[in-house]
């Protein structure tokens, strides 16, 4: 099966993304801080039971930098592009910050079912349980030096996957240096949303998967939530993997 690569241009913003182009409910598929589309490939290639769109997010892969990257800038180029590409997702699988959007998104779309993929939810208190570990796999999120070598250092607890490894540092090589550099985790405390709030009052139980060895989320913050939020949250943890792993073995 083929997938198309495209861009869209509007604004003077450009829009890349991926686009298996089969039939059946599209699905959108938004990737994590410092990624980019290509993290979706093999899930697009080898799963056939849906149209999959895959967007490289503002300031990641090919797509256009922003003057400012905040929640709301970024959340507001996502609603642009699905209106430009007249796309309706039903359901909108989301990895890391690409999890946050989808939540976010659950304000402006209606009856969409969400997948979220090593994403802590958020609200205005979490930060004082320690959403996110601080350590040194996750300085790579803040560091200035993109060599190849460096990269692959900080990387390795990030997945045991040779090739995602390989697509992880690519996409931290793509993106914008101010999303980089002291940007992690304080991106996220600029944003005034209450997520498990929407997770709550979701009329459909939204599923998180979850590597057991993520050196990026606090597992025990996320046992915190889910006691918090109850039936709503159904959490799914993968052995061996990291916070990054290999999307097909998600059930969407």
């Amino acid at each position: 099966m083929k997938i198309y690569e495209g861009s869209l241009v509007h604004g003077g913003t450009r829009f890349s993304y991926l686009d298996n182009q089969i039939e059946g409910d599209d699905v959108l598929l938004l990737h994590g801080h410092c990624s980019f589309k290509e993290q979706f490939k093999s899930l697009m290639l080898k799963n056939k039971s849906h149209r999959y769109v895959a967007l490289d997010l503002p300031g990641h892969g090919t797509s256009s930098l922003l003057k400012e990257y905040t929640p709301e800038n970024i959340l507001e180029k996502v609603l642009e592009f699905l209106n430009l590409y007249n796309l309706k997702p039903k359901k909108i699988v989301g990895h890391s910050l690409g999890g946050h959007l989808a939540l976010w998104l659950m304000e402006h779309l209606n009856d969409i079912e969400i997948t979220l993929l090593s994403t802590v939810p958020l609200n205005n208190d979490s930060f004082k349980f320690n959403p996110f570990k601080i350590n040194k796999t996750t300085e790579v999120f803040s560091m200035d030096d993109i060599d190849v070598k460096a990269l692959q250092a900080r990387c390795k607890n990030l997945t045991k996957n040779k090739d995602l490894l390989d697509l992880i540092v690519q996409g931290f090589q793509l993106s914008d240096d101010k999303l980089r550099v002291s940007k992690f985790p304080s991106f996220y405390k600029k944003n005034n949303i209450d997520e498990i709030k929407l997770i709550s009052k979701s009329n459909k139980p939204i599923p998180l998967y979850y590597g057991v060895n993520d050196e990026v989320i606090n597992i025990d913050y996320l046992a915190r939530v889910k006691k918090h939020i109850g039936e709503n949250l159904i959490l799914n943890s993968i052995d061996q993997e990291g916070h990054y792993f290999d999307t097909q073995k998600v059930v969407i």
